[in-house]
C-alpha cells in the first residue's frame, strides 16, 4: 500500500496527533492537526521554500477571510 506513493511527486497526510506529556501548564498542547507532506524530485531548497511560502501565504488567506470574527476575538483576548 505505502510502495505506491513513493511514485508520486506530492503526498499528505492531515489528522490529528496525541501527546503523551505529563504537562499540566495552560499552554501546552495534548492534542493538535499535523500536515505531514513529502515531495518528490525536489532539485533546489528555493523550490522548497516557496512552496511553503505559497502553501503559508494560502492557509492564512483563507483563515482571515472565512473567521475573520473568531481572529479578532482572539487578539482582544475576549472569551465570549
Amino acid at each position: 500500500m505505502f510502495q505506491i506513493s513513493t511514485g508520486l511527486t506530492r503526498v499528505y497526510t492531515f489528522g490529528p496527533t496525541f501527546r503523551a506529556d505529563n504537562a499540566v501548564d495552560r499552554t501546552h498542547l495534548a492534542e493538535f492537526y499535523m500536515l505531514e507532506a513529502e515531495i518528490g524530485f525536489v532539485k533546489d531548497i528555493t523550490n522548497l521554500l516557496n512552496l511553503i511560502e505559497d502553501f503559508l501565504k494560502t492557509v492564512s488567506r483563507s483563515v482571515l477571510e472565512s473567521s475573520m470574527d473568531d481572529m479578532l476575538q482572539l487578539r482582544s483576548g475576549s472569551t465570549k
